[in-house]
């Protein structure tokens, strides 16, 4: 059976969030069409890395869900 976190108890929980990237999507259109457009991959110049807080169950999140980490059933801390 799935375990959810509790939304009162865990709401605003600070959550460290870090990714790297090498590449991101440009979005080219093609004038020669009434609407159309592709994504396009691209590399960056150089590596982006990117660390900040976020937070479990923030007001602007819809109906958010949140699972533990669990072993032999019960949540680990």
């Amino acid at each position: 059976m799935e375990k959810i976190l509790d939304k009162d108890k865990y709401k605003e929980f600070p959550l460290e969030i870090s990714y790297t990237t090498t590449h991101y999507y440009d979005v080219v259109r093609n004038p020669k069409e009434i609407f159309s457009i592709s994504l396009v991959k691209r590399p960056f110049d150089k590596v982006i890395k990117k660390s900040f807080i976020g937070k479990l169950y923030e007001g602007w999140l819809e109906n958010p869900s949140a699972f533990p980490l669990t072993k032999d059933g019960q949540v680990l801390s």
